[in-house]
Parts: structure tokens; C-alpha cells; sequence
């Protein structure tokens, strides 16, 4: 059973993945840093009323097979793998599931998950219990556990994070043998010889994590598809800025909006 949707706000938001159709996505890194603790149900909520459309966040699993919501794989100098969900609850109570991060997000925004160290056949029943695959899309730094899900489940929407320059020069051809939909490349990778060829084969370009407005309106300039930051709100009035003055430009005569 899936949670109760807002059919209006889904139908609003459309399938709002980075995409190659003139609407560059902002995708709020870590849970919605910048809009309450990182990766809690609070900053979730918070970046939902204030109208994040998608949220980046962090899934790992424990050692009975429970997803949480967490960045960073220790928790008082223990792995999150090697606790049970209910000690880590009691530990670190604001530790959320991934069940109760998938419960509020449905009908409300679209979740960006990287997978961590977890199970795949986890991940998809969980999904697939307490959303849909159609409001999420699963990304990684793991390119075999992604060629792994998609195998198992082609329903999903998966991305590959790069962050090392080796893995640009072979990304493109190895995201189409591994039917990818996109890739999420740290931001200094990118350039625009690299987008192009991405996008000849169909493959939208995400960057991150893009906190300042002189890169982010590089990264425009050179035809990506979405940025993860956190600070949305900055890079979102930034956004607004760049299409209110190209919208200004466009409506002037040609020689007055280049003089």
C-alpha cells in the first residue's frame, strides 16, 4: 500500500529528473542541508513546505536489513552495518528510515538516493512497499551495484556519481552498456566536450555539490542538466536571476539587448 498522494502536486511536478528539456533541476544535497539537520525527517519536511522539488540523501543498511538515512558510514566509532536499527535508534534517535523518509516524501517531492553499502534486493522492496520507483531514482558511487540493480530491476531510474577523472574517460560508454539514465559528475569534471558526448547518447549531466553562483552559472554555460547543492535557496535565486535577465534580453530589440 502506498501512502495517501496528492494527485495535484504530482501532476505538477511531472518527472522531475534532470533532464534535456529546458528546465535545469536543484536538487537539495544531503537530506536538505541548509534547511535543518542533515538527513533528518525535520530538514526533509522543511525543504518540502519550502518547495524543494527533489532531495539528495544517504542510504545504509543494518545489520538485521533495515535502511536508514545516514552520510556517514560510523556512528560513535561503530559502523551503521554493524548495529541493529533498534541500538542505533536509541543511540542516535534521529537516525531516520528509510521507510519514514520514503512515507513523507511521497506525493510531496522526488528523493535522489545514493546507495551506500546496502543490499539491492532491500533497497527495491522497500521502495516499492512505501513509494514507487517512479518517485525516486537511485544513485551511486558503486557502478556494479548500479549495473546490479537495473539487471535485477529495470524499473529504476539509476545515475552514477563520479568523482575521479579515470572514471569520466570510460562513464559515457559504460552508462549505456549498464542502461543508465544519467550521470552525476563532482563538478570539476565537468566541461562541455564531456556534455555533449553525454548528451549525443541521451544521457543528462547532474553536478555537484554546487554551493557558489559564479560556478553554478559556469556549469549552465557549459549545458548541464541539474546541480545537488546545499544551498538551495541561494543557487534557486541564482537560477530565477539568469532567466529573469535572459528573459529581459529576449524581449528587447536585437540591437538595444546587445549594446
Amino acid at each position: 500500500m502506498y501512502p495517501k498522494e496528492d494527485p495535484v502536486r504530482i501532476s505538477r511536478l511531472g518527472p522531475r529528473y534532470p533532464t534535456r528539456r529546458g528546465e535545469l533541476s536543484i536538487i537539495s544535497h544531503r537530506g536538505g542541508r541548509g534547511f535543518g539537520p542533515e538527513n533528518t525527517l525535520e530538514s526533509l519536511r522543511n525543504a518540502i513546505e519550502a518547495g524543494v522539488e527533489m532531495v539528495e540523501t544517504d542510504v545504509r543498511e543494518t545489520a538485521d536489513g533495515v535502511l536508514v538515512i545516514h552520510h556517514n558510514p560510523l556512528v560513535n566509532s561503530k559502523l551503521i552495518k554493524d548495529y541493529e536499527a533498534e541500538e542505533l535508534r536509541s543511540i542516535h534517535p534521529g537516525i531516520p528510515t528509510l521507510q519514514e523518509y520514503l512515507e513523507l516524501a511521497f506525493g510531496r517531492c522526488y528523493l535522489d538516493l545514493e546507495a551506500k553499502s546496502l543490499d539491492i534486493h532491500v533497497l527495491a522492496r522497500t521502495v516499492k512497499e512505501f513509494s514507487r520507483p517512479d518517485q525516486v531514482m537511485i544513485t551511486s558511487f558503486n557502478s556494479a551495484l548500479l549495473r546490479a540493480l537495473k539487471e535485477e530491476y529495470p524499473e529504476f531510474i539509476v545515475g552514477w556519481v563520479l568523482r575521479l577523472r579515470h572514471e569520466k574517460e570510460a562513464a559515457i560508454e559504460l552508462a549505456m552498456k549498464s542502461r543508465m539514465q544519467l550521470l552525476l559528475p563532482r563538478q570539476g569534471l565537468v566541461d562541455e566536450e564531456f556534455v555533449g558526448q553525454a548528451h549525443r547518447e541521451g544521457l543528462p549531466i547532474c553536478a555537484w555539490t554546487v554551493n557558489h553562483p559564479p560556478a553554478f552559472r559556469s556549469l549552465v554555460g557549459k549545458g548541464i542538466d541539474g546541480i545537488i547543492t546545499d544551498k538551495h535557496k541561494l543557487i534557486s535565486a541564482a537560477w530565477d536571476e539568469m532567466r529573469d535577465t535572459a528573459g529581459t534580453l529576449a524581449g528587447r530589440p536585437a540591437v538595444e539587448a546587445t549594446s
